[in-house]
């Protein structure tokens, strides 16, 4: 996980271009499933304790028909719903690029 995170709520989001340039800036809008699957590229929000113990409210089952390899995974400094009323213009705290690894 990401290690200096604030106290608090902060949304955990794929998007939709993993270039992570400009520092987050060029991620592109939140990735949008193809309609017939019922998920969502939100994933809840991480929340930090005082203690900066980072905590994922939720699993994610994510269908294997839609890949989310070369996508950006971003964690916003407003919570799920705080994001979602606001300006999506304000930088993420972090993001990084989806991929994988030879066994």
């Amino acid at each position: 996980m990401h290690s200096g995170l604030p106290n608090g709520e902060h949304a955990l989001i794929v998007h939709q271009a993993g270039d992570l340039s400009n520092s987050c800036a060029n991620v592109g809008p939140i990735m949008a499933p193809d309609k017939k699957f019922n998920v969502s590229a939100i994933f809840g929000n991480i929340k930090v304790d005082g203690t900066k113990n980072a905590t994922i409210d939720r699993e994610i089952d994510w269908p294997k028909d839609i890949s989310l390899i070369g996508r950006s995974l971003v964690i916003h400094k407003l919570s799920v719903m705080e994001w979602s009323l606001r300006n999506k213009d304000i930088l993420p705290l972090a993001c990084g690029t989806i991929g994988f690894a030879s066994p």
